[in-house]
């Protein structure tokens, strides 16, 4: 089981409307969402969006950054990510802390008075 913050929750109660069964995310056609249609889905919001390229996986890395960044503990971080492994877990904090750290943000921030 996966808790629902409240703005999920509203979400999936607009999703499904006044229907009793059937998937809740749905194509336009009403068939079942599949793993490419939902790839479509959200490039095409990061298009509109102006973010450029956005995949599924980068939703996944950026919640599990933020988590970690929020403070959560890497096992509960893990565990929501349904990684076997903590180490896979902290290949993606690893990759931002290895940006963060870059001398090109460092002076940035030295610059900026950060």
């Amino acid at each position: 089981m996966i808790p629902l913050v409240p703005r999920t929750a509203w979400t999936i109660d607009l999703a499904v409307g006044e229907r009793s069964s059937g998937p809740i995310p749905r194509r336009s056609d009403g068939q079942r969402l599949d793993r490419r249609t939902a790839h479509r889905w959200v490039r095409s919001i990061g298009r509109q969006a102006g973010l450029g390229h956005v995949d599924p996986h980068m939703l996944r890395a950026a919640f599990i950054m933020v988590a970690l960044d929020a403070g959560v503990p890497l096992r509960d971080v893990q565990l929501a990510a349904r990684h076997a492994d903590p180490r896979t877990t902290t290949v993606y904090d690893h990759r931002r802390q290895g940006l963060d750290r870059h001398a090109a943000c460092v002076v940035v921030a030295f610059v900026s008075g950060e």
